[in-house]
């Protein structure tokens, strides 16, 4: 099925309001549970000294968003698994979903299960997830602030 999204979204402060289109394949086979809309969402950034960062309002409602959006499948499964963050989404102060992300291999995995779910990292979809992810990424160890 063919999705066509369209958000307007105030992304971070400072970097204004982006309006864009978005057309992508979603496949049909969903292995992800249906969540309540998270009102934030923690990233812990493991490349990063395990920092921490919260997106909250409608930064947390894109992100979930843009997450139920991958496209999914077998197809896009790689190995290496060396996830650069952790996405937990919450409601009402619960945890309700938390998965770790490579980009490297396009896999994530599900806390408390032991499957990996494949994702085509380079769909638009996982493009502007990591790009709204990695807006408020921390600085590493010893790197300069940006």
């Amino acid at each position: 099925m063919t999705l066509l999204l369209s958000i307007a979204a105030n992304v971070m402060a400072g970097w204004g309001i982006w309006h864009f289109g978005i057309s992508e394949k979603i496949n049909n086979a969903r292995l992800r549970p249906v969540l309540p809309q998270p009102d934030k969402v923690v990233v812990t950034y493991l490349k990063r000294g395990n920092q921490e960062v919260t997106f909250t309002e409608r930064d947390a409602r894109l992100i979930y968003e843009l997450y139920e959006k991958l496209p999914t499948g077998p197809e896009y499964q790689a190995a290496c698994h060396d996830p650069g963050f952790i996405l937990r989404f919450e409601a009402k102060e619960k945890i309700y979903h938390s998965i770790s992300v490579c980009y490297d291999c396009g896999n994530y995995t599900i806390e408390g299960e032991d499957d990996f779910v494949g994702f085509d990292a380079k769909s638009t979809f996982a493009k502007f997830l990591l790009d709204t992810v990695m807006v408020k990424s921390p600085s590493s160890p010893g790197e300069p602030e940006k």
